[in-house]
């Protein structure tokens, strides 16, 4: 999952680590295609939805997510980073996944404290594309009926606000920031 928030605030590292990612699965490891669940910024829409912070003049500034994240000319992206498909992606894995399978939840993205009154310091959520938002909560309650082992890799500011919440058997989570 990699947000962006809106186009102003979407790095091109996002994309870039989101493509990592999915090569490193599906080229190094052998992970089908259609094992993984990309959402990414505006999906496959071809509106400009990124700036490029590598910026030279004779390029471009503002530019469109690339679908393809391996290289082979195919479309790699499920849809768009939005509270709606996070919320779809993880109700289907309930559906599909078995305690035999395991679970890799990757995000990479803008984090921040929660914007819900009375929250502590510990609640925190992962900024989603349409600036939506997925708070520490909402993914708790997401991931307690999947009935696998589940690794959660986070990557944006703030991620640690996340452990507590999930904190559950099973569950196992390594994040770039603290609370």
């Amino acid at each position: 999952i990699s947000g962006g928030w809106n186009t102003n605030n979407n790095a091109d590292r996002y994309w870039r680590d989101c493509a990592f990612m999915y090569s490193t699965l599906v080229q190094k490891y052998g992970y089908p295609k259609t094992n993984l669940y990309v959402l990414v910024a505006d999906g496959t829409n071809p509106a400009v939805d990124y700036i490029k912070y590598d910026f030279v003049l004779d390029e471009e500034f503002y530019l469109s997510t690339p679908p393809d994240f391996d290289g082979d000319g195919t479309n790699d992206i499920t849809g768009a980073a939005s509270a709606a498909n996070v919320s779809n992606a993880f109700l289907e894995l309930q559906r599909r996944l078995t305690p035999q399978d395991q679970l890799l939840m990757f995000t990479i993205d803008h984090g921040a404290p929660s914007s819900d009154a009375g929250c502590g310091e510990w609640d925190v959520e992962l900024c989603l594309w349409y600036e939506e938002r997925l708070r520490d909560v909402e993914l708790q309650a997401l991931t307690t009926n999947i009935p696998c082992p589940i690794l959660f890799v986070m990557g944006q500011c703030m991620s640690g606000g996340f452990s507590d919440d999930l904190n559950q058997s099973n569950r196992l989570i390594a994040t770039a920031a603290e609370h």
